[in-house]
């Protein structure tokens, strides 16, 4: 086994214990003990493409994270004004965030949960949570910022911290106004390090995205085996993941999963699907050959059993016809 074959092996180990912890930890996230969460400099911020923003037109806006101190699961809720504005996507595809226990949870009162983490921790400014894409539906005036937001610091203890959290105001003219409209904002705007597609209200996202990880390993937890897996979009960012799984002849239907997914008993051939944020798919199948053979070796097993079975039902039949003859 080689240096790399076994680095490689160790960093999927990492993963898969970090989904799992992430999984737990966020369950526990109200528990008094995380009221003791201190603010380290670690600061929570917003950029807009447009402080006054014009009605019909599409814009986004920029989750963004400045910390001094190394970090490497979030908790953050984020709430817009529904009255004026429709969230229309979601772009993690430059996330910090790569390892998320579930998907990204939006409410009817505009609220919008990312919660996961990452296998390398993240310290210094501009760090992107997300890309929030918005099409307004009417006039008006709100707020939009952040409800709560729990960081946790990459120290071996997960240790949390509460960053600063800013409020932006946000205003949406009618196009009689478009002219008095449109200034950008200035207080916390940060220059994007994207390309300028990704802020085109007309983008369409045609490259599907690409698996970049898919890996049956051993449950580190409990028995059984455990698919992890990653996938990259760099146009839209990856929506969600389908899979389904083939344990005789036939493949199963599909189901959404999340990373690390347990695998089926007797499952010899999975296949995964990676969507992203606009119906693009790219699709990895893997076998485990070893389970496969062990089901051929069952079926022999038994129609050989049913073939001695009618060879001596036969040979028993034709013995009763003789004596009777």
């Amino acid at each position: 086994m080689t240096f790399i074959h076994c680095l490689k092996i160790e960093n999927c180990k990492l993963k898969i214990l970090l989904a799992i912890l992430l999984v737990f930890s966020f369950s526990i996230l109200a528990s008094p003990y995380f009221a003791l969460a201190q603010n380290t400099g670690a600061q929570l911020y917003l950029t807009l493409n447009y402080f006054q923003a014009v009605e019909a037109e599409d814009f986004s806006v920029t989750i963004l994270l400045d910390t001094p101190v190394a970090v490497n699961a979030y908790n953050i809720t984020f709430q817009y004004p529904t009255n004026i504005l429709k969230l229309t996507r979601v772009d993690t595809s430059h996330s910090l965030i790569t390892v998320m226990p579930g998907e990204i949870e939006q409410l009817p009162d505009g609220r919008i949960t990312i919660r996961g983490g990452s296998a390398e921790a993240f310290n210094g400014q501009s760090g992107e949570i997300a890309v929030l894409h918005f099409k307004p539906i009417a006039t008006g005036a709100g707020n939009m910022g952040f409800v709560s937001a729990v960081i946790h610091e990459a120290n071996g203890q997960g240790t949390p911290l509460v960053p600063t959290a800013y409020q932006t105001p946000i205003q949406i003219n009618s196009l009689a106004q478009k002219e008095a409209g449109s200034q950008k904002i200035e207080d916390r705007t940060v220059p994007l390090n994207t390309e300028p597609k990704r802020s085109d209200p007309n983008f369409k996202d045609t490259t599907p995205p690409l698996i970049t990880l898919m890996q049956i390993t051993t449950n580190p937890l409990e028995s059984g085996k455990l698919l992890i897996f990653e996938a990259i979009d760099e146009q839209s960012g990856v929506s969600h993941f389908l899979l389904r799984e083939r344990r005789w002849i036939f493949m199963g239907n599909y189901q959404r999963v999340f990373n690390p997914h347990s695998i089926a008993s007797g499952s010899w051939a999975v296949e995964l699907t990676a969507v992203d944020r606009f119906g693009n798919e790219d699709t990895m199948t893997i076998y485990q050959w070893g389970g496969f053979i062990w089901k051929i070796i069952f079926a022999l097993i038994l129609l050989t059993g049913i073939w001695l079975a009618k060879r001596m039902y036969a040979t028993w039949l034709k013995h009763q016809q003789d004596n009777n003859s």
